[in-house]
């Protein structure tokens, strides 16, 4: 029996493996990055059709997904294609602020997208994460601790990665790369996920920058700021047992 994260609190922290390979070319460039937990392996997103099939059918084309993430439309495929193409292109042009496709350890079952992307501000990275529904089997896939080890791996583990290894960010705004010192994430209030950003970003006053609320889309959204350091230091405290 393939084993799968049991359901789970979603206040719960996660403190489990979080593994990240890597390989630099002489140019001190990265050429290759996977990112491993206990159950998930993440990969940089490519373009081939199987991807982009994925992308359509099971994330950007499902209403249910898409409900709770941004403005809540449903993509069709030639917007979703472009999208696709254009974060592999990131990948192939050296830019680390791309997506990665998250697949189940063992079974290789893709199961969903995340990624930290280019800001709005100066050395500001945004992120974002979408899941889809059920496995192939057709049992549910939400609310099973996958999304928290996905977020826990991206933001205590990727996250200072990048600001350790000097990797800058593009600032959409003016287009130039600025060192790493933001971490943003805009949650919906009725999205699951919200309990486990205030836990890992909020419960303790050291690990977060700030937060504000608003209303954007029709909806209630919470603005989450936290900083790579912030974060290497909560990975460090929960590796040590603190929580």
């Amino acid at each position: 029996m393939v084993r799968r994260p049991a359901g789970q609190d979603p206040g719960r922290h996660y403190a489990g493996s979080i593994v990240i390979d890597h390989c630099k070319a002489r140019s001190g460039r990265l050429e290759y990055v996977e990112i491993r937990t206990d159950d998930l392996t993440l990969k940089p997103i490519v373009d081939d059709a199987k991807t982009i099939q994925f992308y359509q059918t099971a994330l950007y084309g499902d209403p249910v997904v898409m409900r709770r993430f941004a403005d809540g439309i449903v993509r069709g495929r030639e917007v979703v294609e472009r999208r696709v193409r254009s974060l592999a292109d990131r990948w192939r042009n050296h830019d680390c602020y791309s997506a990665f496709v998250i697949s189940h350890a063992l079974t290789g079952e893709c199961l969903g997208h995340t990624l930290f992307g280019h800001g709005d501000s100066k050395g500001e990275t945004e992120y974002a994460l979408l899941l889809k529904r059920y496995f192939a089997d057709g049992s549910p896939l939400w609310n099973r601790g996958i999304g928290r080890q996905v977020i826990y791996a991206m933001f205590t583990g990727w996250a200072p990665w990048l600001a350790a290894a000097g990797i800058p960010v593009v600032n959409d705004a003016d287009g130039k790369a600025y060192p790493l010192d933001t971490l943003t994430a805009t949650v919906r209030k009725d999205n699951l996920a919200h309990r486990l950003f205030d836990r890992l970003l909020v419960d303790d006053p050291t690990n977060v920058k700030r937060t504000f609320d608003s209303t954007k889309w029709g909806a209630e959204r919470t603005h989450f700021f936290t900083t790579p350091e912030a974060m290497r230091s909560l990975r460090r405290q929960l590796l040590g047992g603190a929580f």
